[in-house]
């Protein structure tokens, strides 16, 4: 299957045919994830946004995330974020429904459920 990136700069709300894309955040967003419905897939990463002028070429500097929708895992269920602070730029998970919740799978970053 071919896996597909899409950059966004502004709030994004997740639809079917977002599924099996990795989104890129390159700005401080929300992202809203669709319905559970079992075999949904989507990965979010932290792409960044550009540097400052006098900055290394080709160096960007992280976003915060926070991911709206039925999230269980990391110790707790709700809704996932990942703070400014903790983020690294190619911080990512992706995340798998189930019937009724969406599930972290292959978590890189310091990505929370509250």
């Amino acid at each position: 299957m071919k896996q597909v990136l899409e950059v966004t700069t502004s709030a994004k709300t997740i639809a079917d045919d977002d599924l099996g894309k990795v989104i890129s955040a390159r700005a401080e967003t929300t992202i809203t994830l669709p319905a559970a419905g079992a075999g949904k897939v989507v990965t979010i990463r932290v792409g960044g946004a550009p540097v400052t002028a006098g900055g290394a070429k080709g160096a960007t500097n992280p976003v915060g995330v926070k991911v709206t929708g039925s999230v269980t895992g990391l110790g707790a269920s709700g809704t996932l974020s990942l703070n400014k602070a903790k983020a690294v730029v190619g911080d990512e998970i992706t995340l798998v429904s189930g019937a009724a919740t969406w599930y972290p799978v292959n978590v890189k970053g310091a990505w929370a459920v509250a």
